[in-house]
């Protein structure tokens, strides 16, 4: 699970100079692998954001590829909706680390914990936003496999709007290079208990899309409800909860949701994959009739181009409405313009503002 509040290891000393251009200025975050610093660029004169891997996995093989793994990744993708990698290596007689661009605004966890459940309209434009970024993702053969509150990231532009970006891609898998891929031994999981889909917790390198369309569908239902649908007091009996139980009712806890916003979230958090939306694509169409319902009547298609589309019924029949990473449980193209529901839905954020990059 996630980290409790504390001073993290450091895996670098503050004020020292890495490669002999990156000077550690401070701690931005830490999660269960890595710790990501403010840092400065001494030739550039520009931040960045520096993700070290915690000290404690010093000659950890499966950590170190795991850590590598995502940097390639993230270099590999050209895409305003992800962090770009600047660089990456190893400090001097220390850990990996990696450079990335630096980001200002806060992310969906912050939203949450600041002004509680959200509208309607905010709700569904982030998770119509994240579909768009998640597309571009899965179309480059990507499965994010932690999407979650806390790595789906307000950037703020200079504007003053906000783009959704995803960051912490440390447990992504890479569906085309399936050879290259770091395995799960057996009986470990990976991923965010809370926000893993079944089969994820089954068979963690068995996955597809569909396990990412589960993710957002939990924080769909988090920020409607500013619940989980599926919580127990372990990672194992949150686990069990996924497995066998049912998600709560999302209609309990707030009363103002249409029909077509229940069943699209239940349809979400259906167990069998292929009972969900098969793409994000198309829980993005779906939420785009959400959005029409809610007056925002000049909604895009998801995918961002620029022919629109007719919206077409994505949910026949009303269906029946139905944290922190937690690395190894063993207990059990042409990138898209950003579309109008997304900048109408990136809307200054009336909170602290505080920066992060690249997950940690």
């Amino acid at each position: 699970m996630s980290l409790p509040a504390q001073r993290p290891t450091e895996s670098v000393a503050l004020g020292s100079v890495i490669a002999h251009r990156y000077r550690v200025d401070a701690v931005l975050a830490a999660g269960g692998m890595g710790v990501v610093y403010r840092g400065f660029h001494l030739a550039l004169k520009r931040q960045v954001a520096i993700k070290v891997l915690r000290p404690e996995f010093k000659g950890n093989h499966d950590a170190t590829s795991r850590f590598f793994n995502e940097a390639a990744v993230l270099s590999s993708l050209r895409s305003p909706s992800v962090a770009r990698v600047l660089d990456a290596g190893y400090v001097q007689d220390g850990p990996p680390y990696m450079v990335l661009e630096h980001l200002a605004g806060q992310d969906l966890r912050s939203v949450l914990s600041d002004q509680g459940a959200l509208t309607v309209e905010r709700a569904a434009g982030h998770i119509h936003a994240a579909c768009e970024a998640v597309s571009e993702i899965h179309a480059a053969g990507i499965v994010h496999r932690d999407l979650k509150p806390g790595n789906l990231f307000l950037t703020r532009l200079g504007d003053g709007r906000d783009r959704l970006q995803i960051i912490d891609f440390g447990i992504c898998l890479n569906l085309r290079e399936p050879a290259r891929q770091l395995r799960c031994n057996p009986g470990q999981t990976l991923g965010s208990p809370d926000y893993m889909a079944p089969e994820q917790i089954l068979t963690p390198d068995a996955v597809d899309v569909r396990a990412d369309v589960w993710s957002l569908g939990v924080v769909l239902f988090e920020l409607l409800a500013n619940a989980l649908p599926f919580n127990g007091e372990t990672a194992s009996a949150t686990c069990e909860k996924v497995l066998t139980g049912e998600p709560h009712e999302l209609s309990q806890f707030r009363a103002d949701l249409s029909p077509v916003m229940l069943a699209t979230v239940g349809r979400c958090l259906r167990k069998d994959p292929s009972e969900r939306f098969a793409t994000t694509e198309d829980l993005g169409r779906a939420l785009e009739t959400v959005l029409l319902e809610a007056g925002m009547a000049d909604a895009p298609p998801c995918s961002g181009t620029r022919e629109r589309r007719t919206l077409a019924p994505t949910l026949v029949e009303a269906q029946r409405p139905q944290q922190e990473t937690l690395t190894l449980v063993s207990e059990t193209q042409e990138v898209p313009r950003m579309s109008r529901i997304a900048q109408r839905n990136a809307r200054p954020v009336a909170t602290s503002h505080h920066s992060r990059a690249g997950g940690a």
